[in-house]
């Protein structure tokens, strides 16, 4: 009921007693009018520690976790790290394994393809419940989980975010200054989920290859909000190493003073989150 967004995540325990890959899922808030969004995580064996710690020092269900589920994480420049490394990462930071938000529905990931949920190692499911002028109570979110014990293609979620956006007011159009990531791998392509707030009209990823070529990953010409969604190709899309860059676009015209990056409605952000496996 306060006038901020609140942020609570909650620890849930892992639903399977081995190693198993998670290749659909479909949320279903009893009342979906009370969330902006859900994301649940698989984070470290220390991150879990750490979080537990949250979670006892919390007087309400769950904790607060505005902006992540483990306070305080940085991200490194992946640029900077070499192919070994990129392992460590996909294991240290936090992963999504399950997004939702207004439009999307049951998703299934590509045939052969699924990400890891180890035995006995529990999930943090992250709500975000908007500000609305009054106090609400969310009666209960379902998460449904389908699993199997073996997948050709192991897949991760990688974040692109273009956290540097800060929009003038009362534009029709205006842009985020865009964000570039170097890889030292080769990786595969199946889709991607967009993200933006509600001022959010257009983004653009594109991919460099050492020759200078670039390729477009992804074009959303007309966001809205009320539509979010994994999204596959047809045919998944093979990259060579190279640079990533992404950028978005904004109407700000209902808006009378500078929009930034942040978690909450009233902010802006520019996240693609990509589907990948290693070829």
């Amino acid at each position: 009921g306060g006038a901020s967004d609140e942020y609570r995540c909650f620890i849930v325990d892992n639903p399977t007693t081995k190693d198993m890959f998670l290749t659909g899922y479909d949320v279903v808030p009893d009342d979906p009018s009370v969330t902006h969004h859900l994301v649940t995580y698989l984070i470290s064996e220390n991150d879990l520690a750490t979080v537990r710690t949250y979670e006892t020092e919390d007087d309400q269900p769950g904790y607060t976790c505005f902006g992540g589920p483990v306070r305080n994480f940085v991200l490194q420049n992946l640029s900077d790290l070499s192919i070994d490394d990129i392992q460590f990462i996909l294991d240290e930071v936090p992963q999504p394994r399950i997004l939702w938000a207004p439009g999307s529905g049951a998703v299934t990931t590509p045939a052969g393809t699924g990400s890891a949920i180890p035995a006995g190692r529990a999930l943090v499911v992250q709500v975000h419940y908007p500000s609305n002028g009054g106090v609400v109570s969310d009666p209960g979110i379902s998460i449904h989980m389908q699993l199997e014990e073996d997948v050709d293609n192991p897949a991760a979620v990688l974040p692109l975010p273009d956290t540097q956006v800060n929009l003038a007011p009362g534009q029709r159009l205006t842009m985020s200054p865009g964000f570039s990531l170097e890889l030292p791998i080769d990786l595969t392509v199946y889709g991607f989920g967009p993200h933006m707030h509600d001022l959010g009209r257009t983004m653009r990823v594109t991919h460099e290859d050492a020759d200078g070529n670039t390729t477009c990953v992804a074009d959303v010409d007309r966001w809205d909000f009320g539509w979010q969604d994994a999204w596959w190709y047809n045919d998944p899309k093979f990259f060579r190493g190279g640079r990533y860059s992404i950028q978005c676009g904004y109407d700000t015209r209902s808006r009378n003073e500078t929009t930034t990056w942040g978690a909450s409605t009233t902010d802006e952000m520019c996240i693609g989150y990509f589907y990948v496996t290693s070829p």
